[in-house]
């Protein structure tokens, strides 16, 4: 029985647990009062460059505990892009760094087109 309870016991801190991440930031809801402007031409190809590339992992589904990469108020409130700066910001720095995607590379045009679209942004 006592076995029992301490792996109960485990298994509710391992459930409450296996979303966070060090990566999350604390204040998700920062810009959202803000307005997000970008080159709508390099938002599609980005957003469709993530879909295919990206999202089958970080969609809803939390994987390294990113979720959520086709909503672009996230990439920006969880640290991932930085708008104005494609240089800072996790998420071209893991591309760039060949960590991801997982299993392959992003092709140089695919990466290209999402810093343009990072560099494009501004939030007023």
């Amino acid at each position: 029985m006592r076995r029992f309870k301490y792996i109960v016991l485990l298994s509710v801190i391992f459930v409450g647990f296996q979303n966070c991440s060090p990566y999350h930031a604390t204040d998700t809801n920062q810009t959202t009062s803000l307005s997000l402007s970008a080159d709508q031409t390099l938002q599609k190809s980005s957003l469709s460059i993530l879909s295919a590339r990206c999202a089958v992992c970080h969609d809803q589904v939390s994987m390294g505990g990113v979720t959520n990469i086709l909503d672009v108020m996230h990439l920006i409130n969880s640290g991932l892009v930085t708008p104005g700066d494609s240089s800072k910001g996790r998420l071209i720095l893991s591309i760039q760094e060949n960590k991801m995607p997982q299993g392959s590379m992003m092709a140089a045009g695919e990466l290209q087109t999402l810093k343009d679209w990072v560099a494009s942004m501004q939030l007023k």
